[in-house]
């Protein structure tokens, strides 16, 4: 079976569907403006039973990259702001890890790649952070769920578009940091597709070189 790659369109989304050999399902039309009254979720939903019913394949991942941006203190937020970045970040995400873990086949795996900034990175990263910690609980709870289907769902974390240019403490302990998509991100999410992380579901892999160690 051909595996699945559910992502936003762009350079390092090419890069990890063809470093995984993947389909890719791009991800429903980013949010433009933020409507505190939450009326663009008719269309997430409709997106999110669409994305359902392409599904038929025992290996898919989630990667909820966005692209880069620089660190924003919390203060300098405005509630539109948080809805945008957070809330509705955190809808699609969770409708299509749910669409993911639903549709994978039976003895399957499902890995959610989530950029998670280590606490020496996360000044100014509320948003992702918040994002990032919401998303590794949903997809414990999908673990839960699913694997009594034989669904594994996993989380490979990384530390791209949030690493500072010049690192605050310690450099972390592997010189790739923070690695490439290629490399050390598709490395750990075809690890946890293989048949010999068999046991493993639940569980976060930190794909930052060490950092967050």
């Amino acid at each position: 079976m051909e595996p699945l790659l559910i992502s936003r369109t762009g350079p390092a989304t090419d890069d990890l569907a063809a470093a995984l050999e993947a389909k890719l399902a791009p991800v429903a039309p980013t949010v433009s403006t933020p409507d505190l009254d939450w009326n663009w979720s008719d269309d997430l939903d409709a997106w999110a039973s669409d994305l359902h019913s392409q599904i038929d394949t025992d290996r898919v991942a989630v990667c909820t990259w966005k692209a880069g941006s620089a660190p924003r203190p919390l203060a300098e937020r405005t509630p539109d702001d948080w809805v945008l970045d957070v809330e509705a970040e955190l809808a699609t995400w969770v409708l299509a890890i749910g669409a993911a873990a639903r549709s994978c086949t039976s003895g399957g795996s499902v890995v959610v790649v989530v950029e998670r900034p280590s606490p020496l990175d996360a000044d100014g990263r509320t948003a992702e952070l918040t994002v990032a910690e919401g998303l590794v609980a949903f997809t414990r709870s999908a673990a839960l769920v699913h694997g009594e289907r034989n669904v594994r769902v996993n989380v490979v974390t990384t530390a791209l578009f949030t690493a500072p240019d010049d690192l605050l403490g310690l450099a972390p302990p592997l010189p790739s940091f923070p690695g490439t998509v290629k490399h050390e991100v598709a490395g750990a999410v075809r690890s946890l597709w293989s048949e010999d992380a068999c046991g493993i579901s639940g569980t976060v892999v930190r794909a930052d070189g060490g950092r967050s160690w």
